[in-house]
């Protein structure tokens, strides 16, 4: 089961809504599973995202939350995320 909604336009703000209820249904580990690595299969993109590895574009995240014991707190990502780096460029810095 991949992850991710199609909520866009006026309902996107809630698409994060996901973490939180599947973390009430699956365990987390296999929610990140299906966000890095099914995800990653679904696209035809397996070995070349969802992953960090040397010369592959890398999306980091820095949170305060630990996604394996509360996956329900990137719901809100404002309020979890520190940083967010997107192949590399911070593009959500909340740490200075």
């Amino acid at each position: 089961l991949g992850f991710g909604t199609d909520l866009l336009g006026e309902a996107q703000p809630w698409q994060n809504r996901e973490f939180a209820i599947r973390s009430g249904l699956e365990p987390a580990a296999a929610v990140l599973r299906s966000v890095y690595q099914v995800n990653a299969r679904l696209c035809g993109l397996e070995g070349q995202i969802g992953i960090l590895a040397p010369g592959l574009p890398a999306d980091v995240l820095l949170a305060r939350a630990d996604p394996l014991r509360d996956l329900a707190a990137f719901a809100s990502p404002d309020e979890t995320l520190d940083l967010v780096l997107c192949r590399g460029r911070a593009v959500v810095d909340r740490l200075g």
